[in-house]
């Protein structure tokens, strides 16, 4: 899985959360995990590329089932403190 994260702020994101989510045809979740990007820093108006692989158990038994991915969804957020 692929995902474009385009820092849009004034200044460097470090800590940013991606999060995964794999839908069938039937919009039916099949599979969400996130990442965070603890060591890298996202400079202001910049894009990176992450990648996150599906475990192999997981594809292993959707194919088994006959379920076939359609569609990812992202997200990609900064926590801050209050």
């Amino acid at each position: 899985m692929f995902a474009l994260v385009t820092n849009n702020t004034d200044e460097v994101l470090r800590g940013v959360r991606v999060v995964y989510a794999l839908y069938d045809a039937e919009e039916k979740l099949l599979y969400a995990d996130s990442t965070e990007l603890y060591s890298l820093g996202i400079p202001p108006g910049q894009t990176v590329e992450v990648r996150m692989a599906v475990d192999r158990r997981i594809l292993e038994a959707l194919d088994k089932e006959g379920t076939v991915p359609a569609h990812l969804e992202t997200i990609a957020y900064v926590e801050r403190e209050l």
